[in-house]
This record gives C-alpha cells, structure tokens and sequence, in this order.
C-alpha cells in the first residue's frame, strides 16, 4: 500500500476537494451577490434620477402656479378698482 493511497491521505485528499469546492461555490455566490448589488446600485440611481427629474417638473409647475396666482389677483384688483369708481 503506497504512502497516498493509505485512507487516512485519501480522506485528506477528499476533504481538501470538498473545501476547495466550498470555496468556489462561496466565491460564485459573493461574485452573485456583488452582481445583484451592482445592479440594485444602479436601479436605485436611476430611481433617484427620477426623483430628480419629477423634483423639477414640480418646481416648474410651482412656479406656473405663482405666476397665476399673481396674474389673478392682479386681475381682480383691476375689477374691485373698476367696481369702485
């Protein structure tokens, strides 16, 4: 019986396969989660782009609405002149 055939150098020889497939199947699973985190990163920035760009639509429109606003109430000043004279 030779020296690596001995089972106690075929049961190391078995562990050592069995971890190093644990560790690649530790290493796909943190190169998966590293995609799925890559991926969640950008989902989230262009969720924040859309914030953004929603953010100013509503600034816009604010400030159409101001405009208004003012535009009526200058116009209801000229009728209650109007309205006294």
């Amino acid at each position: 019986m030779s020296f690596l055939s001995s089972p106690p150098a075929g049961a190391a020889a078995d562990a050592a396969a069995e971890a190093t497939d644990a560790a690649n199947a530790a290493t796909d699973a943190a190169n998966a989660a590293a995609e799925a985190a890559d991926a969640a990163t950008a989902a989230a920035q262009d969720a924040a782009d859309a914030v953004a760009a929603l953010s100013a639509q509503v600034a816009t429109l604010i400030s159409g609405l101001k405009a208004q606003l003012t535009a009526l109430t200058n116009l209801v000043i000229k009728i209650q002149k109007k309205v006294k004279a």
